[in-house]
């Protein structure tokens, strides 16, 4: 299943380039996510028996798309190792966090506030606007 899952995940977001199309992988993200099933929101979600399948998922994504950046390859591994840890802790944290809610704020607004905060990092890390 995971394969499966990281699979279309990976179709839908094999044109990005990161980090500048970093907002379109995260909403993305988000809107694959809401379409998928219970299971995927248990293995996303859960702290104990699906933590191993869910972090397996996000290295395939990770080393697929993140590993493909010019740019962050060109950082250093301790750097590369945070820059992960930030963007795993902003997308999918936000996403635990509005399924945990009872999903009461619209997936629209969850996109456009996880995008804030992820692409606020992202931009001074990367310089991209400048």
């Amino acid at each position: 299943m995971q394969a499966e899952l990281s699979e279309a995940y990976l179709e839908r977001v094999k044109d990005y380039r990161l980090p500048q199309d970093a907002a379109k992988v995260n909403r993305e993200f988000f809107a694959y996510s809401a379409e998928q099933g219970l299971a995927y929101e248990k293995i996303t979600c859960a702290t104990g028996a699906y933590s191993q399948t869910r972090q397996e998922m996000i290295d395939r994504v990770i080393a697929e798309t993140w590993g493909e950046s010019e740019a962050f390859r060109s950082l250093s591994p301790a750097e590369q190792r945070m820059v992960l840890n930030f963007i795993s802790t902003v997308s999918v944290g936000c996403y635990r966090e509005w399924v945990a809610d009872g999903k009461q704020m619209p997936l629209e607004d969850v996109i456009q506030l996880s995008t804030m905060l992820m692409c606020g990092g992202l931009d001074r890390i990367f310089r991209i606007d400048e």
